[in-house]
């Protein structure tokens, strides 16, 4: 039955229409046959799992995740998740880091040092009890477009889809190519993408179905449409491409969650039509809050839009935080609502504030303070000893913003 219904699919693929926007490309994207799935040999059941809209423990008890994200990095940085108390990390695993070059046919050359080093991460994690989301993470989409970005340090390098994808330059090197390569690879490059992605997808489900405090995966962070645009459709069109990852994921391994976005980190959530997903349990909406909690700011009527305008509503861009946290209530309604109304567990993947910000001090209690009160799954962006953002100095010290979430966290 699966066979059929995956066969079923990819014809349904193959019909979708371009929508507008989306330019023809030179040339098509390199040829990858979809992997034959197998179930994992050796599948350990995760410690926390999500079941009628909320993540549950073995037990079946209700639990409430409180983390931080950490990169695929050294024991040095990593093991510093034990002075916050956190019962949860979100590992950024892109996958333009595991598989750097061009697969041959059907054969995949997946970095054995990369995987050796998250493997290590995993095992500490677990020896301590803490609970692993792997993260499929983009971040400006592609190493290829890297020439487009003026910023040379290795915590703004984009990552995400392979630069070998892109190999044949069919796009530009500039903002323009971007947008259309991020709207064809949801549409008339859907059956490359997908099967390619999916030898990604069902290796990493594969590897890591023996890890106990592997919870799950994170199928493709803050999926940006490009000349789609943030409409219901374009959301939906992720949606749809996400639930066969979701499909591969799950034949491998069917006992671990797959945590979802809609458009871009906190887009599209309003209208998004999960029920394109598939069953609501063992799946988890994902959100990114990094409101800057101002008065008339926040999401539109429909809650998929930002207004007045991105830039004017998100913390990334506001140099100085005054928000309330009656604001931050509201926005983040949004997101609960949508989660409570298709039976989905909810988790604020990301949030957060440069630090060097006047009054970033305020935001975090008021953000710790409202997930702990309405028991929301939560992980602090991020646990890093660079940019104003991480909670650990270049010396090794929890900074500020370390040391605040650390007392938040004591009593967990």
């Amino acid at each position: 039955m699966l066979r059929l219904r995956s066969a079923l699919f990819l014809a349904l693929v193959l019909l979708l229409p371009t929508l507008s926007g989306c330019d023809s490309a030179a040339g098509p994207p390199p040829h990858v046959p979809f992997p034959r799935l197998r179930r994992a040999q050796h599948i350990v059941p995760p410690l926390v799992t999500s079941r009628d809209g909320r993540f549950v423990t073995s037990a079946g008890r209700t639990i409430t995740l409180h983390g931080v994200n950490v990169q695929v990095s050294n024991p040095a940085v990593y093991a510093e998740a034990l002075r916050l108390n956190v019962n949860f990390v979100r590992i950024v695993a892109p996958w333009s880091l595991f598989e750097t070059r061009a697969p041959t046919g059907s054969v995949h050359h997946w970095s054995s040092s990369a995987l050796a080093q998250l493997d290590r991460e995993v095992r500490f994690f677990g020896r301590h009890d803490i609970n692993v989301l792997i993260d499929f993470h983009q971040f400006r989409w592609s190493p290829y477009f890297a020439s487009s970005f003026p910023c040379r340090l290795a915590s703004c390098q984009p990552r995400g889809i392979p630069a070998w994808y892109y190999a044949n330059g069919r796009f530009a090197r500039n903002h323009d190519g971007i947008k259309s390569a991020e709207a064809a690879f949801w549409t008339h490059e859907a059956r490359s993408s997908q099967a390619a992605y999916a030898a990604f997808a069902a290796m990493m489900a594969a590897r890591y179905a023996g890890s106990a405090n592997v919870l799950g995966y994170e199928l493709f962070n803050e999926p940006h449409a490009g000349n789609l645009g943030l409409t219901t459709a374009a959301t939906n069109t992720m949606l749809k491409w996400q639930s066969r990852i979701r499909e591969v994921i799950s034949h491998v391994d069917p006992t671990r969650t797959v945590v979802v976005m809609c458009n871009g980190g906190g887009g599209g959530v309003g209208t998004a039509d999960l029920r394109l997903l598939g069953s609501p349990n063992l799946l988890a909406l994902d959100w990114h809050d990094y409101f800057n909690g101002q008065d008339g700011a926040g999401l539109d009527a429909s809650g998929d839009q930002w207004v007045p305008s991105w830039t004017a509503t998100h913390n990334q861009a506001t140099g100085t935080y005054t928000g309330t946290q009656e604001n931050q209530k509201r926005v983040i309604a949004w997101p609960v609502d949508r989660a409570r109304h298709w039976h989905v567990a909810l988790l604020i993947g990301e949030w957060g504030i440069n630090q060097t910000v006047p009054g970033a001090a305020d935001y975090q209690t008021q953000m710790v303070d409202m997930f702990r009160r309405a028991g929301l799954s939560n992980a602090r962006w991020q646990l890093s000893s660079s940019g104003g953002y991480g909670l650990v100095t270049p010396a090794g010290r929890m900074s500020p913003a370390g040391v605040q979430l650390r007392a938040a966290y004591s009593d967990r």
